[in-house]
């Protein structure tokens, strides 16, 4: 609305809100606990989570946005690498199933740039992502739980059943669940098995070239085949288990 105005408005101010400097108050909607935020908090570098409100402005130096709550949005006055936006609920009936995808995307675009990841309060849509993908880099839940609550407010992650999934989730514990989200790269002579998220460029491990890796078909002789191939240490460990 205010671009809007000031196109019609010869001597309108350019005005914005700072995301960094605004706060959100309120009380959250599960146990009802008092909150007092800053609308965006850095979890690690170049890794930012909060809230939302339209009129705020997006700092410039964020290259990618992932929004979990589209019925608000920052002013993007910038060029920008990416935006995606997800429905989600603060809700304990709130399916998680897209929860891996949307934490693998993140993890790809901290790779380009500044990313910022949103709610509407920031305190369990977006923890639960950011957790999410700072587990899928080899947190426990444990730590990555501790760390959201440290960098932010100890009242993220209050939906009990965010925190639950997230105790309950193994994303790399075992290679039958890693399979689900990820394919199996070959080396040459079928002597290793690596594992990548599919739309990344590089395996998991990124322990070999592209040219000493095939990718297969996905039919069932070659997942037979990679069921019986030893797997390489990186990516054993990912997984939980021990190395080759």
């Amino acid at each position: 609305m205010l671009n809007e105005l000031s196109g019609n408005d010869p001597t309108c101010i350019d005005l914005h809100s700072d995301p960094l400097t605004q706060r959100l108050t309120g009380y959250s909607n599960h146990g009802g606990f008092w909150i007092d935020v800053p609308y965006m908090t850095e979890l690690v570098p170049g890794f930012w989570f909060g809230g939302c409100e339209s009129g705020l402005v997006l700092p410039d130096y964020i290259k990618h946005i992932v929004s979990l709550y589209p019925w608000k949005s920052y002013d993007i006055r910038h060029d920008i690498s990416s935006a995606l936006a997800v429905t989600m609920y603060d809700s304990n009936d709130q399916a998680a199933g897209q929860v891996p995808a949307i934490a693998a995307w993140v993890n790809e675009c901290r790779k380009t740039g500044p990313v910022l990841v949103h709610c509407q309060a920031g305190l369990n849509r977006s923890s639960l992502v950011a957790c999410s993908a700072l587990m899928l880099n080899g947190l426990t839940a444990d730590e990555a739980i501790v760390l959201v609550r440290e960098k932010r407010s100890p009242v993220c992650l209050c939906n009990p059943a965010f925190e639950r999934w997230l105790r309950e989730w193994r994303p790399l514990s075992q290679l039958r669940e890693i399979e689900i989200i990820c394919q199996r790269v070959y080396t040459k002579g079928g002597r290793r098995v690596h594992l990548r998220v599919p739309g990344m460029k590089k395996v998991l491990c990124n322990a070999s070239p592209a040219h000493d890796v095939w990718l297969g078909i996905g039919n069932q002789q070659e997942r037979d085949r990679a069921s019986e191939l030893s797997v390489c240490l990186a990516c054993r460990k990912r997984a939980g288990g021990k190395g080759d």
